[in-house]
């Protein structure tokens, strides 16, 4: 079943949905071979996926509090929160997920917009910050920084992080 699932995750992030609710639905006919973490997880990110936020805060929330270091959990658990718009709650779990994955640029990345929407400038910068040391290229990061800045009134910071988003290939 957990196989099913990777599948589905690997199709949505290659935006065939179609096959990924195939997968997904595969993946859920299998639920009763699962352990009760990968119960959890499949019915956490299911629920992302079908536009469920509030039933994905529910299975994520379930995950984490059984398996606190489970950086999927708690990633999916951020987002979630973010999707029913809970801002700082998004940025305290993916601030969890990170302490997990220190060096993985797309969860500091989210962590920064999290931060964005919640008002948590200098935070979202230094997260930002961190991605773009870890990868120059990551242009996500860099509007980020750019939008976190013009926040704060620097605009000179944000026109700089802007330019170099704007100037990535």
């Amino acid at each position: 079943g957990r196989a099913w699932s990777g599948a589905a995750t690997a199709a949505r992030n290659l935006g065939r949905r179609a096959e990924a609710t195939t997968y997904y639905e595969n993946a859920l006919s299998k639920i009763d071979r699962m352990t009760d973490r990968e119960k959890l997880r499949t019915r956490g990110q299911y629920y992302l996926f079908t536009g469920s936020a509030t039933k994905a805060v529910e299975e994520n929330e379930a995950l984490v509090k059984r398996y606190p270091s489970d950086s999927v959990g708690l990633s999916n658990l951020s987002f979630a929160y973010f999707l029913v718009r809970q801002f700082d709650k998004a940025f305290e779990m993916q601030t969890r997920s990170i302490a997990v994955q220190p060096n993985n640029v797309p969860r500091l990345n989210n962590g920064a917009l999290y931060a964005l929407y919640a008002g948590r400038f200098d935070d979202a910068i230094a997260s930002a910050r961190k991605a773009n040391e870890l990868n120059k290229g990551y242009g996500p990061a860099w509007i980020v920084q750019g939008q976190s800045a013009a926040a704060l009134g620097e605009y000179d910071a944000a026109t700089a992080a802007f330019s170099t988003a704007f100037a990535l290939p």
